[in-house]
């Protein structure tokens, strides 16, 4: 009779000439309090009970109501006022700018140096917006987009005027974009629309004024 002992298990195993043992360990299924070697199995299967639900309440965005919101809500009626009106007061001033500052070849640029800048910085803008503070962002727009205006309204020669106007285009797409967004906070959903709407009519209406 031979016996293999494997040390690195429980199990022992005794071959013999007309029987074989094998010894298992102990049952897995099993209870451990039982300490009793029968051959009773327990397997317990009971659910998992679900985490309780954490009953935090979802906050709602605090929006301005009252004098709060109609000053903002002027503030960017007076942006959007002046943007149509930049956009749309040279147009009919070009002769007599023309014959100020007596250079033809510049004409095409009175306007033009407005309305590209300001469709192009859209993008620009929208990045600035979203890495800085929206409210500052948008003040710094205004200085920046006066003091354009406040350039080409005193420029002794065309090239001064173009720059001007380029510098003001720059901003305007500043506040034009952000007057939007800043739409977005501090109304809900319901009256984002109204909101915007308002926005529109006033470009409108400066539109018509500047000429």
């Amino acid at each position: 009779m031979a016996v293999i002992e494997h040390n690195s298990s429980s199990t022992s195993l005794t071959l013999g000439e007309s029987q074989s043992v094998i010894a298992p360990t102990s049952n897995p299924f099993s209870s451990a309090s039982t300490g009793q070697g029968s051959a009773e199995k327990k397997t317990s299967w009971d659910p998992v009970e679900p985490a309780a639900s954490s009953s935090e309440d979802v906050s709602t965005p605090d929006y301005p109501t009252g004098l709060r919101l109609w000053l903002i809500l002027i503030s960017l009626f007076c942006s959007v006022f002046l943007i149509a009106l930049d956009m749309t007061i040279v147009a009919t001033a070009v002769p007599a700018i023309t014959d100020d500052f007596q250079g033809l070849q510049d004409v095409s640029w009175y306007g033009v140096a407005f309305f590209m800048t300001t469709g192009g910085f859209q993008s620009t803008w929208g990045k600035v917006y979203k890495y800085f503070p929206l409210k500052r962002s948008f003040i710094t727009a205004i200085l920046i987009f006066q003091a354009g205006s406040l350039l080409y309204a005193v420029a002794p020669i065309s090239a001064a005027f173009i720059t001007g106007r380029t510098i003001a285009g720059i901003c305007a797409s500043g506040f034009s974009s952000g007057s939007y967004t800043i739409v977005a906070f501090i109304a809900d959903a319901k009256t984002r629309p109204k909101y915007t709407g308002f926005l529109s009519a006033v470009y409108g209406i400066a539109s018509v004024l500047g000429p």
